[in-house]
């Protein structure tokens, strides 16, 4: 959804070199956001997948498939899109050749679907963590088998949404060197039927979805507060915890996703009477940095909103950069087999005679 215009040199936006020097300013400036944005999401993710792969979140064994999921396909999307977007932003040639055209807008969207059909499961996991009384619809149990075979129908899906792409997409010289781009039979019906496709379910099916999900369970949420016990309670904090991170990471993608696919709906409407003028290219500018910042804001809202975390990144930091004697709760005694996954300190006993006292690791 993402590919037209980034190649400014190839459309109307712009003509040749005779580029406005407020357009050409502006490019440099959105190429100076789009690295910032590349290097905190591409770091974010990762310190994500690391603490998810490492069992540190606190969260159960099928919301942590999700979000490791989540986490990869916002990488991909990532690695993938600001590289290819700033080197049409410098109208640089493509010389990668006509495969990897075809592969890395492919796997653009890839990314994109399966961040986005992600999300949706997520809120189905948050639905499926209410009591069985407050269930409309009963979901298979939440196992780690269950949650693996759901990432992998988000992934299948998603290429099979994303395949047109392997097709249309090709290179051809236009003078200064070779372009990738999209080449479509007829422009004007195909792409524009095919924009609007991706608007409907890529983003209004989802977010109509998530939204349905997420009222039912703030409202179940909200009548069962009263009933709360204090043996329960903190179970109950926990998953509401959890929710609410959630419902800030799905809020963030609507905000962030939609200037973009406004833009595109636009664009998709009125094809031949599209406005190709500055306020128009700032749009286009907009849509696309707002689109990158959603997949670096989740790392900064896990870690802003979730302790364990903050937890998580003081023992990876740990484990990276300091040695072992400096580490915090280190111990020179061998931890037997038994407390693999579990963190160790000294602590003086009342007689001043150091002792071993294990504390667990959030699994």
């Amino acid at each position: 959804m993402a590919q037209e215009y980034y190649y400014s040199s190839y459309d109307n936006f712009t003509s040749g070199n005779d580029v406005p020097e407020i357009l050409a300013a502006g490019d440099y400036v959105m190429i100076i956001i789009f690295g910032v944005i590349f290097v905190i999401g591409v770091i974010g993710n990762v310190f994500v997948i690391t603490v998810v792969r490492r069992k540190l979140t606190g969260f159960q064994i099928a919301t942590n498939n999700l979000i490791l999921s989540l986490s990869t396909a916002d990488l991909c999307f990532l690695i993938l899109n600001p590289p290819i977007a700033t080197t049409a932003f410098l109208r640089r040639p493509w010389y990668l050749g006509s495969l990897l055209c075809k592969l890395a807008h492919f796997g653009i969207n890839v990314s994109m679907f399966s961040s986005i059909y992600t999300l949706i499961a997520l809120s189905f996991d948050r639905y499926s963590s209410l009591g069985e009384p407050f269930k409309l619809v009963r979901f298979p149990p939440k196992t780690h088998r269950n949650s693996k075979i759901i990432v992998c129908v988000i992934w299948c899906i998603s290429i099979l949404i994303s395949s047109p792409y392997l097709i249309v997409f090709t290179t051809s010289d236009h003078g200064s060197g070779p372009i990738c781009y999209d080449k479509w039979h007829d422009p004007m019906k195909q792409k524009a039927r095919y924009l609007m496709a991706m608007f409907v379910v890529g983003y209004f099916i989802p977010l109509l979805l998530i939204s349905a999900t997420y009222i039912f369970i703030w409202r179940t949420a909200w009548r069962t507060l009263k009933h709360t016990t204090q043996k329960n309670s903190g179970v109950k904090r926990s998953r509401r915890n959890v929710t609410i991170i959630i419902s800030i990471v799905i809020l963030a993608f609507g905000i962030c996703w939609l200037p973009h696919n406004i833009f595109y709906l636009w664009l998709s409407i009125s094809r031949h009477h599209f406005p190709y003028t500055h306020g128009t290219y700032v749009l286009k500018l907009i849509a696309l940095s707002s689109s990158y910042l959603n997949s670096s804001l989740n790392p900064i809202i896990y870690s802003l909103m979730s302790k364990k975390f903050r937890e998580a990144a003081k023992i990876l930091w740990q484990d990276c950069f300091l040695k072992p004697e400096n580490r915090r709760g280190y111990t020179s005694t061998p931890v037997p087999k038994i407390y693999r996954g579990v963190r160790t300190r000294n602590t003086p006993h009342q007689n001043s005679n150091p002792k071993q006292w294990v504390e667990l690791v959030p699994s």
